[in-house]
């Protein structure tokens, strides 16, 4: 690859208002990187039957995000070396000691590069999401997690309606 280089920006960035941080204690940003963005790993992790080295890969990029320190890309990729310069003044610190949106967009490269989405081998352009996203696009899958939703209020026992025959929706209709 040839060396990269960052492109000028187009905006001042002095005028910019301060980035979001996911250390701010209660918000979101942090609440994503404590709470969320783990729980997006550990269900990729169990929906997908990835080989034990990839699998691995997951759990130390698991140990990573919530308790060690941000690493550099480490695969061959075409954006690694954009990805590295731009994230050159967060490595080595927490994962919730960075701004947010770089983090998170930050997460998601770091979980294809863990499955090895781009390389050449069995899970090259296998989407880790593939299994979340069929499941979601099911026919009945939005009336029935609709159900599951209302019957976990205690004041309402479900849609009432036969929204599925899925035995996980349990709607009797």
């Amino acid at each position: 690859m040839s060396a990269f280089t960052i492109p000028p920006s187009l905006v001042d960035l002095i005028s910019l208002p301060p980035p979001i941080m996911t250390s701010e204690a209660g918000s979101f940003a942090q609440y994503t990187l404590k709470e969320r963005v783990p729980a997006i790993l550990v269900e990729t992790m169990a929906l997908n039957g990835f080989p034990d080295e990839i699998r691995g890969a997951l759990e130390a990029f698991y140990a990573e995000l919530t308790g060690g320190v941000i690493q550099e890309l480490r695969e061959e990729v075409p954006d690694r070396e954009f990805w590295n310069a731009v994230s050159a003044p967060y490595i080595g610190r927490i994962w919730l000691d960075a701004p947010w949106y770089w983090a998170e967009a930050y997460f998601y490269h770091r979980l294809l590069e863990a499955t090895r989405y781009s390389q050449p081998g069995p899970t090259q352009g296998v989407d880790p999401f593939g299994p979340k996203k069929q499941s979601e696009l099911a026919p009945d899958a939005a009336p029935c997690a609709l159900s599951i939703l209302l019957r976990a209020y205690p004041m309402t026992q479900g849609c009432g309606s036969r929204c599925c025959s899925t035995p996980a929706c349990g709607a009797t209709g």
